[in-house]
């Protein structure tokens, strides 16, 4: 439980920080929160395997972006985009890592 909350976190405050701060915000984002997606993603990916890793792994990415939106209606742009973002980055993580 406590992965996907660090998850949903990250991926949430990067959604809410673009929207606020624009570009200035990737720098932080980039260092602090997309090491914590990419680090909570790896170990999901470990738990779920063979246990509907594709189904939970879209639920959760569609989350980020849905709670991202609730909490401020103005990143709706941001949030859409972050989704698709985050959902092809999920597909490559899951190939190579699968593979690897």
């Amino acid at each position: 439980m406590f992965y996907i909350a660090l998850y949903l976190t990250a991926a949430t405050l990067a959604n809410l920080f673009v929207t606020w701060f624009g570009s200035n915000a990737t720098i932080p984002i980039a260092f602090f929160l997309v090491g914590l997606d990419l680090t909570s993603r790896d170990y999901l990916h470990e738990k779920w395997h063979n246990k509907g890793l594709k189904w939970k792994m879209l639920c959760l990415i569609a989350a980020g972006s849905l709670i991202s939106y609730i909490l401020n209606r103005n990143s709706q742009q941001i949030a859409i985009a972050s989704f698709l973002a985050f959902l092809l980055a999920a597909l490559s993580d899951t190939l190579i890592y699968s593979w690897l």
